[in-house]
C-alpha cells in the first residue's frame, strides 16, 4: 500500500493502520468506481473526525485471485498531516 500518509509493505501493517484511521473516519462515501482487467479505481468523498475539510480521494487496487494484492491512495494530505501533529 502507498499512500500520501503512510506505507505499508505487508497486509498486518495496511490492517492496523486502516483500523486506527477508520475509527477516525465519520463518513465515507464512493462516489464513482471503475475497472479495467484487474484493477480498480474507486473515487471517495470522505470526512474524519479532526479539523480538516472533507476529502476526495482516488484509491487505485490491484486484483489478483480475488484478492488485492496493490493498494495505492492519492489525495492531498497537507491538511490531514497538520492535524495529525497537532493531535499528536
Amino acid at each position: 500500500f502507498r499512500g500520501p500518509v503512510a506505507n505499508f509493505d505487508d497486509a498486518d501493517g495496511y490492517r492496523a493502520m486502516a483500523r486506527e484511521a477508520g475509527a477516525m473516519v465519520t463518513s465515507f462515501r464512493v462516489r464513482r468506481q471503475f475497472t479495467d482487467g484487474g484493477t480498480v479505481c474507486s473515487i471517495i468523498d470522505w470526512e474524519m473526525a479532526l479539523p480538516v475539510a472533507p476529502m476526495t480521494s482516488a484509491e487505485i487496487l490491484e486484483v489478483e485471485n480475488g484478492q488485492i494484492v496493490r493498494g495505492e491512495l492519492i489525495y492531498d494530505a497537507q491538511e490531514l498531516r497538520t492535524a495529525m501533529t497537532a493531535a499528536s
